[in-house]
């Protein structure tokens, strides 16, 4: 008898055991169930892992590298920045004149600016801020499905034209700069030295040449403004005449310049 109440009591005791560890157990998975419900995320905000998955998506992302050229300057964009600031004020057609103010592009004008100077930096964020657009929509482009394959391979070719017109730019303003071609981070981006310049034009002649065949002849009136095989064909002439001159001097470039700027007069691609 008494055997069998030393037995009864550590049965007992071996199921009140078991049931804790099961409690326990069940708590615990309850708690990481709810951790996992927690870490989502948050519906009103747009990370890379979210964006970039449909077509639509990619479409926007691709108004985004257009819009880079236009409204993150505080002059205007490309059209101020280059044209005027990193150009035209240093020719001697510009006579910058400063009266008791610290103005940017009278330091510009005389070639007393440094990396400090707010309007160099701007333009450099600019070319660089497209850049950096272009480069995240054609690494995600690829797994987006498209009803369209041909719509597709426009929005790839746009993204590349842009993104060779950005480093052109870039290059006419600084001579050498860091060729960044995939998403970085930015202390990634901050070790990547200056690139040669016949390594830049290679790849930004490249990448503009093969993207002719996948840009469209003309737009309609919803989409003028978009890049066409025409400017295509004016840009590639443009980027080889300049490169046939000073500092590169390449005298191959000339002849290409030539069929590319014989296809904008033949009307090929026009808008």
């Amino acid at each position: 008898m008494k055997i069998n109440k030393i037995n009864t009591s550590l049965l007992q005791l071996n199921m009140k055991s078991l049931t804790k560890a099961l409690i326990c157990g069940t708590m615990m998975l309850g708690m990481l169930s709810c951790e996992d419900d927690l870490m989502l995320e948050p519906e009103n905000n747009i990370t890379q892992n979210s964006f970039y998955t449909t077509e639509l998506q990619i479409q926007q992302a691709l108004s985004g590298v257009y819009s880079a050229m236009v409204n993150a300057s505080s002059r205007g964009g490309y059209d101020v920045n280059f044209y005027l600031l990193a150009s035209e004020v240093r020719s001697n057609n510009f006579n910058a004149i400063s009266q008791n103010g610290n103005r940017d592009y009278y330091a510009i004008n005389r070639f007393q600016d440094t990396s400090s100077t707010d309007e160099m930096e701007i333009l450099w964020e600019d070319a660089y801020q497209q850049i950096s657009y272009a480069n995240t929509l054609l690494v995600r482009i690829d797994a987006v499905p498209f009803t369209n394959p041909a719509t597709k391979e426009q929005y790839r070719s746009e993204a590349r034209f842009l993104r060779s017109y950005a480093y052109f730019e870039l290059m006419r303003s600084f001579g050498k700069v860091p060729l960044i071609d995939k998403p970085v981070s930015p202390e990634e981006a901050a070790k990547i030295p200056r690139t040669d310049l016949a390594t830049l034009y290679n790849f930004i002649t490249s990448e503009i040449e093969a993207s002719v065949a996948g840009l469209k002849d003309v737009y309609d009136a919803a989409n003028k403004g978009r890049i066409t095989k025409s400017a295509a064909h004016a840009m590639l002439g443009r980027i080889y005449l300049t490169g046939s001159g000073y500092p590169l001097n390449n005298g191959s470039y000339v002849a290409k310049a030539k069929d590319h700027l014989f296809a904008v007069i033949q009307g090929k691609g026009s808008s």
